[in-house]
């Protein structure tokens, strides 16, 4: 199994060879959420909890690599596509990530707490088939 981190959507990560067990996947992806979000996230806030043309849909995004073997005129390249380009909304084909909610695996959004908004706590929300199946709950920390 291998993450590729896209290179225009730091925070998107395409899985390739996936292993089929999704308890062991889901372990894998939680793992590497918390090896990505560095100790010291306060100081760099808006690079998690803002969507911004960078960082599209969450803080971390993890998607099923997938590739059309087939030439496609209008549309569907894969996940794939996402690697070296920027989503394509217009013109006469598209490349948009929301078209590929089946393949997504995983998204971690960082939220303040209601009573202590200098205090954060991250979703990590597991998918399958395009609908949430599972969601943990990351406590962070802020570095003193």
């Amino acid at each position: 199994m291998e993450f590729i981190q896209s290179n225009v959507y730091p925070n998107l990560y395409l899985v390739k060879n996936e292993i089929k067990n999704r308890d062991s996947l889901n372990s894998i992806i939680k793992k590497r959420v918390v090896e990505k979000i560095d100790l010291n996230f306060i100081a760099n806030g808006k690079k998690y909890t803002e969507n911004t043309h960078k960082a599209p849909y969450a803080a971390l995004a993890f998607y099923n690599y997938s590739k059309s073997s087939r030439l496609s005129v209008f549309q569907d390249y894969g996940t794939a596509y996402f690697i070296d380009h920027e989503e394509d909304l217009g013109g006469f084909s598209v490349e948009d990530l929301s078209m590929y909610q089946n393949e997504k695996l995983a998204t971690f959004n960082i939220h303040p707490y209601k009573k202590d908004s200098t205090q954060y706590y991250g979703v990590l929300e597991y998918y399958r088939n395009g609908n949430v199946m599972k969601t943990d709950t990351i406590v962070l920390q802020k570095n003193k």
